[in-house]
């Protein structure tokens, strides 16, 4: 596989100890997103007050743009919640990659904070 948009992932492999860790798949096609994390997590996601949000080109899958990871500060932790791979790194792909996220949580996020630092590629 190439790219994001060719990559199929078999129903057997999607699973974490019997639970499902794709959380959110936008589908086919060029401007494909998913986006992984565990039940757990996602639940310690709703209850925390700070979200950092960051992507990186360097460490990520050679068939994707990047490699974005949420993370949440819980009981004086930063905790790695949720990973995500778009296919690219355009405004559009980032607002839907936030609302997969919302898709994922549905939208039961109430921090006080969400810090990012995506950038746009040039």
């Amino acid at each position: 596989v190439d790219n994001l948009t060719g990559l199929v992932i078999p129903a057997e492999i999607v699973t974490y100890e019997v639970v499902s860790i794709l959380r959110f798949n936008s589908g086919h096609g060029e401007d494909k997103i998913l986006i992984f994390g565990n039940t757990g997590r996602m639940h310690t996601l709703r209850r925390v007050e700070h979200i950092f949000m960051d992507g990186t080109i360097k460490t990520r899958p050679s068939i994707t743009s990047q490699l974005f990871a949420i993370h949440g500060h819980f009981k004086d932790k930063v905790l790695p919640i949720l990973f995500g791979l778009p296919l690219d790194r355009t405004q559009e792909s980032y607002t839907k990659s936030l609302e997969g996220v919302q898709k994922c949580l549905h939208s039961e996020l109430q921090p006080y904070t969400i810090m990012t630092d995506f950038e746009l590629a040039t």
